[in-house]
């Protein structure tokens, strides 16, 4: 008497469609909050990029922020790759960290808060640096005290 079984080909083909669905499954859950999720990854890898590029500066120039100004209240950082930095008006001009700290100014995926920013503040807050993305969408993310 022969036995029923299944051949590797069927079930090949099953762990196919079974993967196939999964994956559909995956994307439909929520894909907005998955994008949002990295959005905010994102905003906290340039928030740490930031906060590496100031504290060097700080470093080098002997304990001082040397050409850079830096305010006590959350300011949103000027975007000088896009605009000149006479430009800035009362947004925080960091320009002095490109190109030795920083490659260029990293943006909110989403764009800046101000037409000229780059959607992240900065502060200085009892000598210490304080950094935030107020765009977030998942959670708060900030660097360093807060106000």
């Amino acid at each position: 008497m022969r036995q029923k079984s299944f051949t590797l080909v069927e079930l090949l083909i099953v762990v196919t469609i079974l993967a196939i669905l999964a994956s559909a499954v995956i994307v439909v859950i929520n894909p907005r909050q998955r994008f949002a999720q990295v959005r905010d990854s994102t905003r906290e890898q340039h928030l740490q990029s930031l906060q590496t590029a100031l504290y060097s500066y700080q470093t080098d120039h002997g304990g001082f922020f040397v050409d850079i100004s830096l305010p006590a209240t959350p300011t949103e950082i000027c975007n000088t790759d896009k605009v000149n930095p006479s430009e800035c008006g009362s947004l925080v001009n960091l320009s002095p960290l490109v190109p030795g700290y920083l490659s260029n100014l990293p943006v909110d995926p989403r764009g800046g808060i101000d037409s000229k920013g780059t959607g992240y503040f900065v502060a200085l807050i009892n000598d210490a640096i304080s950094l935030s993305a107020p765009k977030a969408e998942t959670r708060t993310i900030t660097l360093g005290p807060q106000p």
